[in-house]
């Protein structure tokens, strides 16, 4: 799952760094793959490739999620009005707030809403994966990460 794409750009750029550099322009051609992207993650991502000194790296995603992966973009989404989406924006954030201070809707603020089977990506809200660090405002998720 690429969301920001700050992550997987970084990673990439190591792998070039300790593996492509200087290899022939007419080397293979290296894909970098997700099964997930927003679409500001593959941009990231396409920006970043673009960088290196290899001409052959490539970023594909399966699926692009649009602005509706976040649960607070765009209208009214699942919510039966505005109001009550911004209620349930303020709730997540302050909740949030407890988990990750300075991103209490997510790494990038991008509050998307997906779980997998295993793990729960930290673009999602952390009300979904993290338990809170304040002892008097507890919070337990439904589907918490192993790691944070």
């Amino acid at each position: 799952m690429v969301g920001t794409g700050k992550s997987f750009a970084a990673n990439m750029k190591k792998f070039h760094d300790l593996n492509l550099e200087g290899t022939p322009d007419d080397g293979p051609l290296v894909l970098a793959f997700a099964l997930l992207a927003t679409i500001e993650g593959q941009q990231t991502m396409l920006r970043e490739l673009s960088k290196l000194s290899y001409p052959k790296l490539d970023f594909r995603a399966g699926e692009l999620l649009d602005e509706n992966a976040s649960i607070f973009n765009g209208q009214k989404g699942v919510f039966a009005s505005n109001e009550e989406k911004d209620r349930a924006k303020a709730l997540a954030t302050d909740i949030g707030a407890t988990i990750y201070k300075t991103n209490p809707l997510g790494f990038g603020g991008q509050a998307l809403n997906i779980v997998f089977p295993s793990t729960v990506p930290n673009n999602c809200l952390p009300l979904l994966h993290s338990r809170s660090k304040k002892s008097q405002l507890p919070w337990y998720p439904l589907f918490e990460r192993l790691v944070n």
